[in-house]
């Protein structure tokens, strides 16, 4: 079976060995770009979220982006919205108090309205596309929110001639790339409900990794391939 992977690079770093070692025909190509907004007025809103008693952080790119910016993480107390995020705050110096569960927007409001000390304003620093899943959850609770864009999400063109079986998607702003002849003739993976929600808005219904990460991914695509037999046979066509 012909699968595309398309995260950032650095991520899910071994998901394409293990596919490969099942018989897998695997080709990696991200289809987004990340960055970071290194701009003094950037840099200046950014850094007011130390102020506040809460920063939530929704990926990994907000952390990276963070770092960019070389701001502490020292004052507020944290927030992750997955174990992956969690460890690359951890990694550039964080302690963590809260993390999402489930590890999406949803479960990280719901873990940090449920944290003792749980107060507002709460920072949030995001991509250019970010969803308003989490800053709505919160302003619903009473809580103040602000929200401060700290990178640039860049969809890139669909690359010419490629046809796979199987796409695996790993965040909202890469399912907005796959064009819709991609929807309609592949079946698609998705690392968790929220990036399955975005597939689902454009009429498909994709298959959904029972957790976001590389076991989960892996998984989901051993059962799109049982399960979906349409998948087989179309191919990367050169």
């Amino acid at each position: 079976m012909k699968v595309l992977l398309t995260h950032a690079p650095g991520t899910l770093t071994d998901l394409q060995s293990r596919l490969e070692d099942q018989g897998h025909e695997v080709q990696h190509t991200p289809l987004i770009r990340i960055e970071p907004r290194l701009d003094d007025g950037t840099h200046r809103h950014a850094e007011a979220l130390l102020d506040d008693p809460w920063i939530l952080f929704t990926s990994r790119a907000a952390v990276k982006a963070w770092k960019a910016l070389e701001l502490p993480l020292v004052g507020p107390r944290l927030g992750a919205v997955g174990r992956a995020t969690k460890r690359s705050l951890e990694e550039a110096g964080g302690r963590v108090d809260v993390v999402g569960f489930p590890e999406r927007a949803e479960g990280l409001a719901v873990a940090f309205m449920r944290h003792p000390h749980a107060r507002g304003p709460v920072g949030l620093p995001q991509g250019s596309l970010a969803r308003t899943t989490l800053a709505d959850s919160l302003h619903d609770s009473g809580h103040t929110v602000h929200p401060v864009t700290l990178y640039d999400t860049h969809v890139k063109d669909w690359p010419e001639g490629l046809t796979p079986d199987v796409i695996v998607v790993a965040s909202p702003s890469a399912a907005s790339a796959v064009p819709d002849e991609m929807l309609r003739r592949c079946t698609l993976v998705a690392i968790g409900s929220m990036t399955g929600g975005a597939i689902m808005e454009r009429g498909v219904m994709p298959v959904v990794a029972t957790q976001p990460n590389t076991q989960g991914l892996y998984e989901a695509v051993q059962n799109a391939s049982e399960s979906h037999p349409h998948a087989f046979g179309r191919g990367l066509e050169a």
